[in-house]
């Protein structure tokens, strides 16, 4: 066996286009989505540590970044989902875009997969704004975040510039970055909350693609994720 003393680290992908073959791809697709939720989890695992820093600008610096971070991997995730309704129901792969083909897909799925259609519904329900805001980081502006105060519901304020309404060295702006801290830890638990609900859609639909396949090593890839990220055990 040989022992290098050095290699050099690449970025590379599994090309399976050429052979378009539809129970393969769909396992290499159900691998891919075990993995992002994985990715998920420790996107998750992240966003909670990141609001135990100390100071109130880390915090929301943190906690965008992962949100970005986030949207990337749903995302990708919505695409493999894309590819594994395809790949089992046998209809050629077009753009996740296009009507026709979107709708001859689920008609045929719905037909002949129901309860994978219906996990693959439930995914897409869940990610569906995560994806339009992915597209409008992507092609129109870059995202931030805001506060909306109870007393003027009517305005959103820049999160980053709320920390500077006062003098740094204000009993002021120690009590904003106290609420600060407090809004972006809400803001956490419910986003934490439903990237679950994400990695938990996302398992089921593997199982569902299992089922029509065959177990897609799928019991072996879940052994790989932390329980707490997929606490339900394959049957």
């Amino acid at each position: 066996m040989r022992k290098p003393r050095s290699a050099e680290l690449v970025v590379c992908h599994f090309d399976d286009t050429k052979t378009q073959d539809g129970p393969e791809t769909a396992k290499r697709c159900v691998a891919e989505a075990v993995h992002l939720c994985e990715q998920l989890g420790i996107v998750l695992d992240q966003m909670k540590a990141c609001v135990r820093r100390k100071g109130a600008a880390d915090v929301l610096r943190l906690c965008q970044y992962e949100y970005e971070n986030l949207l990337f991997r749903v995302y990708v995730l919505r695409e493999r989902a894309w590819d594994i309704l395809a790949a089992t129901v046998g209809v050629k792969r077009g753009k996740t875009g296009d009507p026709g083909f979107r709708k001859a897909l689920l008609s045929s799925a719905t037909a002949n997969h129901p309860k994978l259609t219906q996990a693959f519904n439930e995914l897409l329900s869940l990610i569906e704004r995560d994806v339009r805001f992915r597209n409008t980081a992507t092609h129109q502006t870059i995202l931030q975040l805001g506060f909306i105060f109870d007393n003027d519901r009517g305005r959103i304020f820049e999160a980053d510039s709320v920390l500077m309404w006062h003098d740094l060295a204000s009993k002021a702006a120690r009590d904003t970055g106290h609420m600060v801290k407090r809004t972006v830890t809400d803001f956490v638990t419910r986003t934490t909350a439903r990237i679950q609900g994400i990695i938990n859609a996302a398992l089921q639909l593997a199982r569902e693609c299992g089922r029509a396949h065959g177990k897609c090593r799928l019991k072996e890839l879940l052994a790989r994720m932390p329980a707490d990220y997929a606490p339900a055990q394959e049957d």
